[in-house]
């Protein structure tokens, strides 16, 4: 990604033309790069992933998730953060801005498909895990009713309210 990114900002520092966003996306991963640690964004990105795969309820949109890595991704350096001097307060502010919104959703697009199927992958493989331990669970559940079934928390015994009749 920060690759593509170099070499776009080279072509439109040679002067061929590029959309507006295209441009603004590759300022902001090659920001994001000098910034941030390469394993740093490629866990946010996974989790993020993952988190889209198990509870989609949590973004409104596609559009939402898209944006939302993005900002998450930003937040791991010092890419969103502005200072300007205040003289009323006689201080340098920090102020926390955030491209426009089409720019934050591109850049988001980009990266969660370069670096989200390993998010997906790891998702894949954990419901896996889950299934087979539930299945292993019922496993022993149906082998101590079958040793014990007098026992079982599922049925009362006999003789028991709610038992079998004798």
């Amino acid at each position: 990604m920060a690759d593509t990114a170099a070499a776009d900002l080279a072509a439109y520092a040679r002067g061929e033309p590029m959309p507006n966003t295209r441009r603004r996306v590759a300022e902001e991963v090659a920001k994001l790069a000098k910034e941030a640690k390469a394993l740093d964004v490629w866990r946010s990105v996974a989790a993020l992933v993952m988190l889209w795969q198990r509870e989609p309820h949590r973004f409104r949109s596609d559009r939402s998730f898209y944006v939302q890595t993005a900002r998450v991704l930003r937040r791991l350096g010092d890419v969103n953060v502005g200072a300007f001097w205040c003289n009323r307060e006689k201080r340098v502010r920090r102020i926390y801005r955030d491209p426009p919104c089409r720019v934050m959703e591109a850049m988001g697009r980009d990266l969660a498909t370069a670096l989200g199927i390993v998010g997906v992958k790891i998702a894949r493989l954990d419901d896996a895990e889950a299934e087979r331990e539930r299945k292993a669970r019922a496993d022993l559940a149906a082998a101590l009713d079958t040793l014990a079934p007098s026992s079982s928390p599922h049925r009362p015994a006999e003789g028991q309210p709610g038992g079998q009749p004798a």
